[in-house]
């Protein structure tokens, strides 16, 4: 299943956009709300680096470190589009959702040989 985003039109519509192909004119597009989790990941600190790094490469924002005994407690606000699942056997994850953080939607538009596809909103 795919992430469900709310655009909000320049008229003042606001509808929910499971699939690119129904992304309205760039022109009609006021912004885009992504939805955001709030995540708690309690892993081994030998760890810790791995996991660190895989939330910044997915666009993660830092929210607390802290340890309780051998285990770091990590907390991150991700995308949940960009949500990787760590394996129970090393680290738990806890989520719940959170306000994304305001940024200007990027409009990427992808030409193949041959027609031109519709752009894409990020």
């Amino acid at each position: 299943p795919g992430v469900i985003y709310k655009v909000h039109k320049t008229k003042g519509e606001i509808f929910d956009l499971q699939n690119p192909s129904n992304m309205p004119d760039p022109s009609q597009i006021e912004k885009i709300e992504e939805p955001w989790i709030k995540s708690t990941i309690i892993t081994p600190d030998e760890y810790l680096g791995s996991i660190i790094k895989i939330c910044q490469d997915k666009r993660g924002i830092q929210t607390n470190l802290s340890y309780s005994g051998k285990r770091a407690v990590l907390s991150y606000d991700l995308p949940l589009n960009e949500v990787v699942f760590i394996p129970v056997s090393v680290s738990s994850i806890e989520k719940s959702a959170v306000p994304k953080p305001n940024a200007p939607a990027a409009t990427l538009g992808v030409i193949r040989t041959g027609p031109c596809i519709a752009p894409l909103e990020s």
